[in-house]
């Protein structure tokens, strides 16, 4: 199955139009993120020639999925560095229980930085996180950082619960 989803920036945000196309296959979901806009004053770490597994990838430009059984509390959460660093973590319930996904070793992240896109795809083996491979609810997301340090929030959802977003909030995942 295929889809598409338009994200949207948790506070006003002209500058980047961001989309993301998703392919649901046997045991693995594809994401391909793609951001348009001024991407001239977009940062976008450098690709690195040996990827790691690095935490606080979210505080600079980074594509995030979360990956949740629709009657589970229990999720995961991927953190995606255009630079091709990478992490996932696993939580037990909403924002518990915080734990890098051990028996993932390697993740390959694809970054094609043009002079008016940006895009950045990767898989997701649902047998290697031991997730179905349907009912599945996902939170599609990223943060994108200007050049001068501003911090845009982008998902599909934001339901507003707090005065700042929330990408942990199942409420605002998209069923598959």
């Amino acid at each position: 199955m295929n889809f598409e989803f338009q994200l949207q920036p948790f506070n006003e945000n002209k500058k980047f139009f961001v989309n993301c196309d998703l392919k649901h296959l046997d045991h693995t979901i594809e994401i391909t993120f793609h951001v348009r806009g001024d991407l001239e004053n977009l940062y976008v770490p450098s690709l690195t020639k040996a990827p790691r597994r690095l935490d606080d990838l979210w505080k600079t430009t980074c594509f995030e999925t979360f990956v949740k059984p629709k009657t589970a509390q229990n999720y995961y959460e991927v953190n995606a560095s255009p630079s091709g660093d990478w992490n996932l973590y696993q939580f037990s319930d909403y924002h518990k229980d915080m734990a890098e996904a051990g028996a993932v070793k390697t993740f390959k992240i694809e970054t094609i930085h043009e002079k008016k896109s940006l895009q950045c795809k990767y898989g997701i083996d649902l047998k290697q996180i031991s997730m179905p491979n349907k009912n599945l609810d996902l939170g599609l997301s990223c943060i994108l950082e200007t050049k001068s340090g501003e911090l845009s929030y982008w998902a599909v959802n934001h339901k507003r619960e707090k005065d700042k977003p929330d990408f942990h909030l199942a409420a605002n995942f998209i069923h598959i």
